[in-house]
């Protein structure tokens, strides 16, 4: 199977597709489409769609001298080769199910995957199955994605409509009752300050950076662990979270042979028990200096917001006319811009969902041999 170059800024495919991003043959999305390939999820719907659709039939008999010595190993050793043709063939499911293996040859976009199975045209069909509901399921979570974008973009369309239609309506008034005698010079057409909108922008921006150290101080302090270690401020604690999920893996296993009051469960607990200190240490010691970022960022905002008010407070005072029209017109540009883009990309969803585009390609079927897979390992094993 190959994995495509995807042009994802077709019809602006990239600004309305949440997954944008995620087809570029990288090698991390090389391993991720590997790893997806083998998960056990896809493997238990092929099979259920093999179990209902292939007809039993008894497994190849390949001639030879030792193929009977072959066979009663297999069905005395290893309970394999029933001559019910419906054992037989979940027999050789199960097996091709078992050897599935996907591996990456070097310097390309292809996947190679591989299945044996004493039953060759089971372990032929399991890959073909395999890989058409990979392609399938693949482009379907794309279509879904982007029609759940459309979906809250067609939500939002009629209250953005509502919206420009009140401000519009506001901009008409004040020029009604004025009738178009604003005072000063420029007349309606004149823009406020450009140092004014510098400070808005600055306010604007000391807000965003005051909001998000709160938030990530909130995440440090009292937020699910899992979420702050994904942060790049949360980097110190992703190591010890990742120690922790492997201990509780293992506890879990450990739990599966013995009980609570074994040593081994008590020095696993206590071991849990360690890194979760150290975890609450390390996030104690990021959320003061996560604190201290955001007093920092919320008196920026503060010394911002005392500047932009005094500033807007003398700018009225010399002609508060204008500068009510211009608040008044740039929030009509500013909904009508919003309005029409938001229309723009539902335009784009509806073209993008209906070009069934995908990035993964089956370059060759998946063929049957009689033969076996390593007849030196056979020789061996016999």
């Amino acid at each position: 199977m190959e994995l495509q170059l995807f042009n994802e800024s077709l019809f602006g495919m990239n600004q309305v597709d949440p997954q944008a991003g995620s087809y570029s043959p990288t090698e991390s999305n090389i391993r991720t489409q590997m790893q997806m390939l083998k998960s056990s999820a896809l493997r238990k719907r092929v099979l259920s769609i093999l179990e209902r659709e292939t007809i039993p039939t008894p497994p190849p008999t390949p001639a030879g001298r030792f193929q009977a010595l072959r066979r009663w190993a297999l069905r005395e050793i290893y309970g394999i080769g029933s001559e019910d043709p419906l054992v037989s063939m979940r027999q050789g499911l199960a097996m091709a199910d078992a050897t599935l293996e996907v591996l990456n040859p070097p310097q390309t976009r292809i996947l190679d995957v591989y299945s044996s199975s004493t039953h060759p045209e089971l372990a032929a069909k399991f890959l073909n199955t395999l890989l058409s509901e990979f392609v399938d399921q693949a482009l379907a979570s794309r279509l879904k994605g982007i029609q759940r974008t459309s979906e809250w973009m067609r939500s939002q369309v009629e209250e953005l409509r509502v919206r420009l239609e009140r401000s519009e309506a506001r901009l008409q008034g004040y020029v009604r009752d004025h009738k178009g005698a604003v005072p000063a010079a420029g007349g309606l057409d004149y823009q406020p300050t450009v140092s004014l909108e510098q400070m808005e922008q600055n306010l604007n921006t000391a807000k965003a950076e005051r909001a998000e150290k709160h938030a990530l101080y909130v995440l440090a302090t009292s937020g699910p662990l899992e979420e702050f270690a994904l942060t790049p401020e949360g980097s110190p604690v992703r190591p010890l979270y990742a120690r922790l999920l492997d201990l509780r893996k293992q506890a879990a296993e450990l739990a599966e042979k013995y009980t609570p009051a074994h040593y081994k469960m008590q020095k696993m607990e206590a071991d849990i028990a360690d890194v979760q200190s150290a975890i609450q240490r390390e996030r104690e010691v990021l959320a003061k200096r996560l604190k201290r970022d955001f007093e920092d960022a919320e008196r920026r905002e503060k010394m911002q917001s005392g500047s932009y008010q005094r500033e807007s407070k003398a700018l009225f005072t010399r002609n508060d006319q204008l500068t009510e029209y211009s608040t008044l017109k740039r929030q009509v540009d500013s909904d009508r811009q919003v309005y029409h883009a938001i229309l723009q990309n539902i335009n784009q969803a509806g073209l993008a969902s209906a070009i069934p585009a995908n990035n993964l390609r089956i370059v060759d079927a998946a063929e049957a041999s009689l033969q076996p897979a390593d007849s030196r390992k056979w020789v061996v094993n016999m």
